[in-house]
């Protein structure tokens, strides 16, 4: 005779009721993600801090080089007075001094060049010249009327122009800056040019 089979449900296991969470064990899961949250934004704080310190330059507008004594809008420098150059028709050199201020920082006021200013007549602005040379960038002295290069011997007029073109160093007239006079103060577009060709461009 056979045994009976033990497979039936009857004999099945009793399924174990579920278990209640436990009320405890949930706040504590809830302050240990708070916490998190809060020590992920504080940590965060200083970080965000610090980008927006180093991302507010580039979202500034850059300004203009900044002058000594104040400049016209266009960044036309102030160099002189009209004081300063008594005599009509008398070279004088003056030292270009100016602040440099770039996105990050700003430099004090140091000198960038010399120009020569010569008023032509007590009501008509200066004519200005830079003082350096055209040929390879030496500094141009002026002795008497007459400008020249202590390097390779290039001779300008008072007027700037070239003396002998044909034989000069230098491949032009000296560089001509624009000049601008408000009130008594003497201001000038400081540039620099490229040296050793006919063409005046500006670097």
């Amino acid at each position: 005779m056979s045994k009976p089979s033990n497979t039936g449900p009857a004999n099945k296991p009793a399924s174990t009721p579920p278990t209640k969470p436990n009320a405890g064990e949930d706040r504590r899961g809830f302050v240990a993600i708070a916490a998190g949250a809060i020590g992920a934004i504080v940590a965060a704080v200083p970080v965000l801090a610090g980008l927006r310190v180093f991302a507010d330059p580039l979202t500034r507008t850059p300004k203009k080089k900044s002058t000594t004594d104040g400049a016209l809008e266009n960044g036309m420098i102030r160099v002189a007075t009209l004081d300063a150059m008594p005599e009509i028709g008398k070279v004088y050199r003056f030292p270009v001094v100016a602040t440099r201020e770039d996105k990050w920082s700003r430099y004090d006021a140091h000198p960038i060049g010399t120009v020569f200013l010569r008023r032509t007549s007590a009501a008509e602005r200066p004519v200005a010249f830079t003082s350096v040379c055209p040929h390879l960038g030496c500094s141009v002295d002026i002795k008497g009327d007459v400008y020249k290069c202590p390097c390779h011997n290039s001779t300008w007029t008072i007027e700037g122009e070239r003396i002998n073109p044909e034989s000069c160093p230098s491949p032009r007239d000296l560089d001509e800056l624009e000049v601008e006079v408000k009130g008594n103060d003497v201001f000038i577009a400081y540039k620099r040019f490229r040296g050793g060709i006919e063409e005046q461009i500006e670097e």
